[in-house]
């Protein structure tokens, strides 16, 4: 058995690579209104610029969960919203966003969203535990990343090396789509660091002979939100007040709770009121 894996591991390893690959084929940031693909009336839309999966049966699987609960939205993931909050205000009923960046205009935070960390994620740089102890020996190193839209699974990372005047050559990044994806690639020895969750990180290091290099900026978690304080008296009166039920319901010690919030970041654990 041992020999048949062997064998196989470059095949695994490849497909490991293509499948986080495909994630990035099949979203583009929208950082323009005209980029936004269309918004259905009735939607849950979740922003995924933190990671999150956008595989079309979970998806669907997701929107069950809601409509067992008696939430009646339509699911739809985009990799960036942030510059399109009041166009998606106008078109949704709720929707998530992963960190709270800058003013929130007239949008509610009906739940917050609960990380590994509490209310609060941290960049880190992880790699190998025999690799060197500073940021140095990322130089000319491939790294791998969340997204180019993540604060804190790719922005912020090289915002500390630039600081550092260490500079990460284009060719030599790899966007896995998500936290865990990154640290995969690490695991698998395919890059050298990798950019990810601190809190996350930090339940992988000691089993798998890993350590923390560099560490970011702490940014305040988001949440489930909702346009305006008229959209939220009218959504609640039309089911929402389900689907926010449903959504605080969310544990990852539920087996099939944990792979729907696989639609979320790998840093989330729940939502609270």
């Amino acid at each position: 058995m041992a020999k048949i894996l062997s064998i196989l591991k470059p095949f695994l390893k490849f497909k490991l690579i293509l499948s986080y690959g495909i994630f990035y084929t099949s979203f583009s940031v929208a950082e323009n209104v005209e980029d936004l693909p269309e918004i259905s009336s009735g939607s849950f839309i979740i922003e995924q610029s933190e990671g999150g999966s956008n595989n079309p049966r979970l998806i669907n699987k997701f929107e069950e969960y809601l409509s067992q609960n008696k939430c009646n939205l339509k699911v739809q993931v985009f990799n960036n919203i942030k510059g399109n909050l009041n166009t998606v205000s106008n078109a949704t009923d709720l929707y998530f966003m992963p960190l709270i960046e800058g003013k929130q205009g007239k949008q509610i935070r009906l739940l917050k969203a609960v990380s590994q960390a509490g209310d609060y994620t941290q960049s880190a740089i992880v790699v190998r535990k025999n690799a060197g102890d500073k940021l140095d020996t990322v130089r000319g190193s491939h790294v791998s990343f969340v997204s180019p839209a993540s604060k804190t699974g790719y922005n912020d990372q090289m915002d500390l090396l630039g600081r550092n005047k260490i500079i990460v050559d284009s060719g030599n990044i790899m966007f896995s789509g998500n936290h865990i994806g990154a640290l995969s690639l690490l695991l698998h020895k395919d890059v050298f660091a990798a950019g990810v969750d601190r809190s996350l990180a930090e339940k992988w290091l000691d089993s798998n002979n890993l350590k923390i290099i560099g560490i970011g900026s702490k940014r305040e978690v988001g949440g489930i939100y909702s346009p305006s304080d008229a959209n939220i008296n009218d959504s609640r009166s039309s089911g929402s007040a389900s689907c926010l039920k449903a959504l605080i319901k969310l544990s990852p010690r539920d087996k099939k709770h944990k792979r729907l919030m696989k639609v979320f970041p790998d840093w989330l654990t729940g939502f609270s009121d």
